[in-house]
């Protein structure tokens, strides 16, 4: 409803010189319906940081593109291996950090699965290293150091996003949080000893890719039962309630 009665939604710079490169866009570009809205203020002469350093969980070839409504927002945001390598393929040479000021009214468009990325509220001192300069913009300056923007999913390769709801055509978004890997991690690497690791559980065995493992002893290991991509959010099986029929079958004594 915010972004509804108080956004002037912005015309992605999409530009089509006739009819045949404008279907071309249509069956290429989508944007999905979700919004993700951020509001923040900050008062403090450094800058206000957000999340730690994190990568988004995205299925699609795309990323998301991101409003900025009000004020600014600094993004420090660093290549995953992932995306060195498919950079190296095609000669490109990558720094390993870039710093992004967005100010208000610009488009940042990103694919936050490729892409680790912190974001930063400036502060009110523009002398403050955190703020790098950018406190006394004229975006934060004239909202009292309020920023505000939106992300939407942005579908690049002529996939559509899912629909939950075939009735409503409504897509069922929602937040992840947990522990995540911080580079690739092969199969069978053991990384925790503890009987409780603080991180998510699942009884699916697809969706799990570590497990706690007993030995023969008292001592519990986290085993990592698939390769687990960097950044991705770990996830134990807790009990598995998937087994095969030739599981099945064995147990039974058959």
């Amino acid at each position: 409803n915010f972004t509804k009665h108080h956004v002037t939604h912005p015309t992605l710079p999409l530009i089509a010189n006739n009819e045949s490169e404008k279907q071309l866009i249509a069956d290429t570009i989508c944007i999905a319906d979700p919004y993700w809205l951020f509001i923040g203020r900050n008062n403090n002469p450094s800058g206000m940081k957000g999340r730690e350093e994190h990568l988004d969980d995205i299925d699609h070839n795309g990323g998301t593109y991101h409003y900025q409504v009000v004020g600014s927002k600094i993004w420090t945001i660093r290549p995953t291996e992932e995306l060195r390598e498919m950079c190296d393929e095609i000669d490109v040479a990558l720094k390993g950090s870039y710093v992004i000021t967005v100010e208000e009214g610009d488009i940042f468009v990103i694919n936050t699965r490729l892409w680790w990325h912190q974001t930063e509220i400036p502060g009110t001192s523009s002398g403050d290293g955190n703020s790098r300069g950018m406190g006394s913009s004229v975006g934060c300056s004239s909202n009292n150091n309020l920023s505000i923007s939106y992300a939407r999913d942005i579908y690049l390769d002529g996939t559509k996003p899912m629909i939950d709801d075939k009735n409503t055509g409504r897509m069922h978004m929602s937040n992840m949080s947990g522990s995540w890997a911080t580079a690739f991690i092969p199969k069978g690497t053991v990384f925790l000893t503890e009987a409780d690791p603080p991180i998510n559980r699942t009884c699916n065995r697809v969706d799990a890719n570590c497990e706690l493992v007993v030995d023969g002893g008292e001592k519990c290991e986290l085993v990592v039962i698939r390769d687990i991509k960097e950044g991705e959010f770990y996830v134990m099986l807790e009990s598995d309630d998937t087994a095969t029929s030739e599981e099945e079958e064995e147990a039974a004594g058959l």
